[in-house]
């Protein structure tokens, strides 16, 4: 790699790892260094990992002077080291990538100039939620639903609420200043989707800038395929209990709303089938007990106590059923 001269950094990319696989760390760098916007950092921490990349990491800040490498005194939970990283940040803008995201090479320079233009407090775009090998769309987080422009926070979070799949954030671009303000990316009780819970609470700041463009890939793979957290999907259940909490207890955010209270829980229950069904995929039955299948069912009634979700909960409960339905869900599929 030809090295590099930083120029004045106005936006910071913080990418978090531990133990991640080493080809797909790598495809994450990469896609940070081959942005045709040049004025960014990059700060990657490194959660004492074991697998090797360590040396990785090593050798890209030796390679790039844009590359900066921290690392916690001991090793951390997955949120803490994301908020353990941002406070290293020194620059006006930041965003997050987890370690197996990828970013396409015009991310910055579309966001960017936009973001400084109409100083606006954060900006999203279009996010591809793809395959193990990032080459298959599974499907479009916002699926290109609303326009390019700047939204007040009020008209944003309107939309936002009721998309069908809000999930990671990828190529969120953020005021550091204001990332602090709404008290950072770590949120009481919310383990894995804390992103989500910050674009709650970033939603009661000001106005927001969204790209009808893709700008990145969430790269969606496994415990079968050699995630170090195998239950992590299922347990991020009880995390949207826990960001739900964030808007009922937020007059600021009920106030946007038309139906208050009964816009959050038409949103509550729509979400709670949706995880109702991840009982039956095959990776959940594979990955978790029948104690943790009986925790997640009753963060899902939190969610929606309505008869159909109890009989749907009661029939994930036998993993015969669950293994038969699977199975035909697959074949229909095909």
């Amino acid at each position: 790699m030809e090295e590099k001269i930083k120029p004045t950094a106005l936006i910071t990319i913080v990418i978090p790892t531990y133990n991640q696989k080493p080809e797909f760390l790598t495809a994450c760098i990469e896609s940070v260094l081959n942005q045709t916007y040049h004025a960014f950092e990059l700060i990657i921490s490194d959660n004492h990992s074991s697998n090797g990349i360590s040396e990785i990491i090593k050798d890209y800040t030796a390679r790039d002077k844009r590359i900066r490498l921290v690392m916690p005194d001991e090793h951390i939970d997955l949120i803490q080291n994301f908020a353990f990283a941002a406070n290293y940040v020194k620059t006006s803008y930041l965003s997050f990538l987890s370690s197996d995201d990828w970013v396409y090479p015009d991310w910055l320079e579309s966001m960017m100039p936009e973001v400084i233009k109409n100083d606006v407090d954060w900006a999203y775009g279009e996010v591809e939620a793809v395959d193990i090998s990032l080459t298959k769309i599974n499907y479009l987080y916002r699926r290109m639903q609303l326009p390019t422009g700047v939204y007040t926070a009020k008209n944003s979070f309107k939309r936002f609420i009721t998309l069908n799949e809000c999930g990671w954030m990828v190529g969120d671009i953020i005021k550091t200043a204001v990332y602090a303000g709404v008290g950072g990316i770590v949120h009481e009780g919310v383990v894995y989707c804390a992103d989500l819970a910050l674009a709650f609470k970033l939603h009661e700041r000001g106005s927001v800038y969204y790209l009808n463009k893709t700008v990145a890939k969430n790269r969606q793979w496994y415990f079968t395929d050699g995630k170090v957290d195998s239950r992590r999907s299922v347990k991020e259940i009880s995390d949207f209990v826990s960001i739900y909490s964030i808007a009922e207890k937020s007059d600021i955010l009920l106030s946007y709303l038309a139906g208050g209270q009964q816009t959050i829980d038409y949103w509550k229950k729509n979400y709670a089938l949706k995880f109702s069904r991840i009982l039956f995929v095959d990776y959940a039955m594979k990955a978790l007990s029948r104690e943790e299948r009986n925790l997640a069912a009753g963060h899902i009634l939190e969610l929606n106590d309505s008869i159909k979700i109890r009989v749907q909960l009661l029939m994930s409960k036998n993993q015969r059923i669950c293994r038969w339905l699977y199975a035909i869900y697959s074949g229909m599929k095909k």
